[in-house]
């Protein structure tokens, strides 16, 4: 015997990770599944994504509660394309998922209802969707009953009888925030200090080279932006890490400083300190560029030399 059916959506069940949005909030004769919050993963420690499946249950009427055959309802997008970029399931009374193969699925009169679910895949961009539920084989039916708001769309050899919508919005997982958050911080603190903080808290020669020589020889070293300069008899190397962090140290290498090593270091724009160890006899321990005079270095073996700057 022929039936008929009066297709109507009732009270339905949103799962756990939906939401609604007010400028996509029910519209009549549209079932919205809401917007699901998908959390992507973080492959460098094994997180996987976290991808919500949303839920409604859509109930059926019948004119006639005799047992038919079966109805065949396909999901298509709003161009009339086949269903892409997301999938959908249904859900049975034990909650197992079967997954819908090209957006299919069928119920057998009188069976009251069917839950189905939409999961949106990895690869889909996020925002608001829009799909139409549409009949390919009305079984033994003879007539449709659209629900209201849903008569426009009626329009082919393949009833359309319902219209649905869902969102996604693509978050980062909350250990990943965290962690990237964190990183940030770090790294903004590093360059700040890199670039700015360090040049505050410790001194640099203004001055442009140090000249070190004796009766036969003079060196001119170039020390604009150093720390300090190491006169010593040993090759001495800066660390990188001291280098970047706090700045670039000079070494000057000469077998006269055998006692130990001599340090000069910035005192103010034009003016140098020299520190030696007691082996050393010092003429002065400060040096200005403004007094143009130098000052004498002898070591214990009594050989001379002397340190200008310019």
């Amino acid at each position: 015997m022929k039936t008929k059916l009066l297709f109507f959506i009732a009270i339905c069940i949103c799962a756990v990770g939906c939401g609604s949005s007010d400028s996509h909030s029910n519209q009549e004769g549209v079932l919205n599944f809401g917007e699901a919050e998908y959390y992507r993963g973080w492959d460098l420690f094994g997180i996987q994504p976290k991808n919500p499946m949303m839920q409604k249950t859509i109930y059926f009427d019948y004119e006639n509660m005799e047992e038919g055959k079966p109805i065949v309802f396909e999901v298509i997008d709003e161009n009339g394309k086949p269903l892409h970029g997301v999938d959908l399931y249904i859900i049975d009374e034990n909650g197992a998922f079967t997954k819908c193969e090209k957006g299919r699925f069928k119920i057998t009169p009188p069976q009251p209802s069917i839950e189905i679910g939409l999961q949106f895949q990895d690869e889909i961009s996020e925002g608001w969707y829009g799909w139409t539920l549409r009949v390919v084989d009305a079984g033994e039916l003879d007539r449709i009953e659209f629900p209201e708001g849903n008569e426009s769309i009626a329009h082919d050899s393949h009833p359309s009888v319902l219209r649905f919508k869902a969102g996604m919005e693509k978050k980062l997982n909350r250990p990943r925030v965290a962690v990237d958050s964190t990183l940030s911080t770090i790294l903004i603190c590093l360059l700040v200090w890199i670039f700015v903080l360090k040049f505050m808290l410790f001194d640099r020669f203004k001055i442009k080279q140090i000249i070190i020589e004796d009766s036969e020889s003079e060196r001119r070293i170039l020390v604009r932006g150093a720390l300090s300069l190491t006169l010593s008899s040993k090759t001495q190397k800066q660390s990188i890490w001291e280098r970047i962090f706090v700045g670039k140290r000079l070494f000057y290498r000469d077998e006269f400083f055998s006692d130990g090593d001599v340090v000069i270091s910035p005192r103010n724009r034009k003016t140098i300190t020299i520190k030696a160890p007691d082996n050393y006899d010092v003429d002065s321990n400060i040096i200005s560029k403004e007094d143009d005079a130098p000052s004498s270095i002898k070591n214990s073996n009594r050989q001379k030399k002397e340190v200008r700057i310019v």
